[in-house]
């Protein structure tokens, strides 16, 4: 396998799972902001923190395979 397709194929999952928990995250804070329950907060804010230390993680991926992308 080109080691060029397989540079592209990850940077493109990685990419995507990105965005994919960008988008998560932009669904969960309008719940927790409006959230009156504790318990419920709680448990929002939980998967709010999950996602950003998801987003945090695929961006020093992306960056580590160079955020430049497919060329």
């Amino acid at each position: 396998m080109n080691l060029d397709a397989t540079h592209t194929r990850e940077w493109l999952r990685l990419q995507a799972r990105l965005e994919a928990f960008e988008e998560l995250k932009a669904v969960f804070e309008p719940w927790l902001m409006e959230e009156r329950d504790a318990s419920a907060r709680e448990a929002l804010s939980n998967v709010v923190f999950h996602l950003d230390a998801e987003i945090a993680e695929q961006r020093r991926r992306l960056d580590a395979l160079g955020r430049t992308g497919p060329e």
